[in-house]
C-alpha cells in the first residue's frame, strides 16, 4: 500500500512480484481500517500473546508427541534422526551412548 493513502502501490507490486500473481494482489479489496499494522498470536482470538496460551500449547504438542510415541522413523519410513547422529562427527563412544 501506499504510505498514507487507501490504495496499492501498483509501481512497487509490479516491479517486485511476478506478473501472474500481480492482477491476484491487486484485487485483494483492501480493509476500511486504519488501524496500524501488529503482531498477532493466532492461538488466541484477541491475537495477543499470552503465557496462557503458550503453555496450553505447549502442553498439546508435548502430549501429541507423548500419544504417538517418539520413534526412530518418520511417518514416511525416513530415519533422518539416526542418519544424522551416525554421522556427526563425534567420538563413537558418544554416538553409542547418545
Amino acid at each position: 500500500m501506499k504510505t498514507g493513502v487507501h490504495e496499492w502501490d501498483e509501481d512497487l507490486i509490479k516491479s517486485t512480484i511476478y506478473a501472474y500473481d500481480v492482477a491476484e494482489i491487486l484485487g485483494i479489496e483492501l480493509s476500511n481500517q486504519v488501524d496500524d499494522d501488529y503482531l498477532a498470536w493466532h492461538y488466541e482470538k484477541s491475537g495477543l500473546f499470552t503465557v496462557r496460551s503458550a503453555y496450553k500449547l505447549a502442553l498439546r504438542d508435548m502430549m501429541n508427541n507423548h500419544s504417538q510415541g517418539q520413534g526412530s522413523n518418520n511417518a514416511d519410513g525416513s530415519r533422518e534422526l539416526w542418519k544424522t547422529i551416525w554421522s556427526a562427527e563425534v567420538p563413537l563412544k558418544i554416538k553409542v551412548f547418545a
